[in-house]
């Protein structure tokens, strides 16, 4: 596992996969509507806790990414998930819930 960043403050677990000849590079986070990018079980457990303590949810997400590895190699892969992955955390901040205190 080999963590990552986009330049955005989102770190991301990565990893070289391969079954069936196939190689991969994958990319994997957890998101939240408090925090993205965050790479481990435990980052979400903590931030599950406190939203749950301040807004009564803890709504989260694990997004994964992956690219073929191919003759262009692993930097060109890196770069078209980092890229994509930026664009898919500004997508998907517009649709988490927006919270109301009670």
């Amino acid at each position: 596992m080999l963590g990552a960043e986009d330049g955005t403050g989102r770190r991301v677990n990565e990893y070289r996969v391969e079954k069936a000849g196939e190689r991969q590079l994958v990319h994997f986070w957890y998101d939240s509507a408090r925090n993205m990018g965050m790479i481990g079980g435990v980052d979400l457990r903590i931030d599950q806790i406190i939203s749950r303590a301040r807004m009564g949810r803890a709504d989260g997400a694990l997004v994964r990414l992956s690219t073929s590895l191919g003759p262009a190699g692993e930097s060109e892969a890196r770069a078209r998930l980092l890229a994509f992955g930026g664009e898919l955390d500004r997508q998907l901040a517009r649709y988490w819930p927006v919270e109301r205190r009670r």
